[in-house]
């Protein structure tokens, strides 16, 4: 999630050539070609159900092949590496894939002379498109050959400074969030790159005007949120940080608008001092709001003492949200792995960091299926909404206190996509895993 002050990105997709010969791509005849396909999957995951009320969710289906320089036991690692170069190049359509979810068909390993191992895959990837029309049939994505360390180390000393949105922050750990091959400038050498041209399907499992269950929220006549503020930079104490300044923005916001109780009393912005803030709210003689709102500087640096705090109030949450950096996805990782799963609690999770969609795995349906019988897929119970975009710190206030107002609606519920219509556009808001959602005003 970056601060406001950070701009958008605006780049094209750029087409070269395929890699070639020179770069050790097609074997030789001294090469063992090891012709054994190491993992069949036989489809996508059926926890991909999709509504947005800007996206639609496709299926990129497409060949392609790596070369190592080494001789893993392991490949698969090395695949999903090539792919987070899809991150940087849908992000230009405001677009992502949801790389946790790939499914590889076919995977075959090739042994070569030199040490070398040939890869070659098929894929078949979710991803969210950031439209609802005008949607192509094909995309030709741009991916670096060679994918080991060495490999994408110069990847990204030859072409970090002409092919990647900000030079100076771009490391062969993050070249992939970065990089921009159709950047002015950008010239890929064929023997450096992989093309591949994809088929863009629409997926089946896209849903319209599906509701959160709002029934279960209010059961018990009680709406529980569970908000977790990060900070822009770990360790960060000066009001003057995005993340601790909206963390104060969204307390004046329950002040100024709701005339909230608040434990401990407050007579000015939270700020490091009071990291930990209950608002309680009154609607009417039957129905209370309460939002536990906290500080912290990072889900991936987190104490253990937060992580006990939040699994404690994530039992009983009915909506849980995370605002802040994704991390490149250690932070939404961390955040799903503290999430317990809960038997007969309906939670609807909002991981609101950058592009938080392409990292989100299938843990938390995971942890919900191990602790409900009755839901196997993990669906049931939970529903999980994020971007397929950059979130931006400034916009963290407004939305949670819109997605307090709208889980409020009891008497007049809305839609998913009515409810996303109320948060910035530029994060490209999506819902997943409510397929079997039942209720109806």
């Amino acid at each position: 999630m970056p601060n406001r002050t950070i701009r958008k990105w605006r780049i094209l997709l750029s087409f070269v050539s395929a890699c070639s010969v020179s770069n050790g791509c097609q074997p030789n005849i001294n090469d063992t070609i090891l012709e054994e396909t190491i993992e069949i999957e036989p489809g996508l995951s059926k926890e991909s159900a999709f509504t947005s009320n800007q996206a639609t969710l496709m299926v990129a289906e497409f060949k392609s092949e790596l070369i190592i320089y080494e001789n893993p036991t392991y490949v698969r690692p090395y695949v999903k590496t090539q792919l987070l170069y899809l991150i940087g190049q849908l992000n230009a359509f405001n677009s992502a894939p949801q790389l946790e979810k790939m499914v590889l068909p076919t995977l075959t390993r090739q042994s070569l002379s030199g040490n070398r191992t040939r890869v070659v895959y098929s894929a078949q990837i979710p991803v969210g498109w950031g439209n609802k029309i005008n949607i192509p049939d094909k995309l030709t994505f741009t991916l670096p050959a060679r994918v080991d360390e060495t490999g994408l180390k110069n990847f990204t000393n030859t072409y970090k400074t002409q092919c990647s949105e900000d030079p100076d922050a771009t490391t062969p750990d993050n070249m992939w969030y970065h990089y921009r091959p159709q950047q002015e400038g950008c010239a890929l050498k064929p023997e450096d790159v992989q093309i591949t041209t994809a088929t863009l399907k629409l997926s089946p499992d896209n849903t319209q005007k599906k509701y959160p269950e709002y029934d279960k929220i209010w059961k018990d006549n009680v709406l529980r949120m569970l908000v977790i503020f990060g900070k822009y930079k770990d360790g960060a104490t000066e009001d003057s940080d995005a993340g601790i300044t909206v963390y104060n923005e969204f307390y004046q916001k329950m002040k100024d608008y709701l005339n909230a109780d608040m434990t401990p009393p407050l007579s000015g912005p939270p700020g490091v001092k009071n990291s930990r803030v209950t608002y309680q709210y009154t609607i009417d003689d039957k129905h209370k709001i309460e939002v536990n709102a906290v500080l912290i500087d990072s889900p991936k640096s987190a104490t253990s003492e937060f992580a006990k705090y939040y699994a404690d109030k994530a039992k009983t949450a009915d909506v849980i949200i995370y605002g802040g950096h994704a991390g490149l996805g250690a932070n939404v990782r961390a955040l799903v792995k503290m999430t317990p799963g809960v038997t007969g609690q309906y939670r609807l999770v909002f991981v609101d960091g950058c592009d938080s969609f392409a990292y989100l795995d299938s843990t938390l349906h995971q942890n919900t299926a191990s602790a409900n019988r009755d839901d196997p897929k993990g669906t049931k119970y939970l529903d999980v909404m994020a971007n397929l975009m950059p979130s931006y710190f400034y916009t963290m206030p407004t939305m949670v206190y819109n997605m307090m107002w709208a889980m409020s609606q009891y008497a007049a519920p809305l839609q998913f996509d009515e409810v996303m219509a109320l948060f910035d556009k530029a994060g490209v808001v999506v819902a997943t895993g409510e397929e079997d959602n039942t209720f109806k005003p």
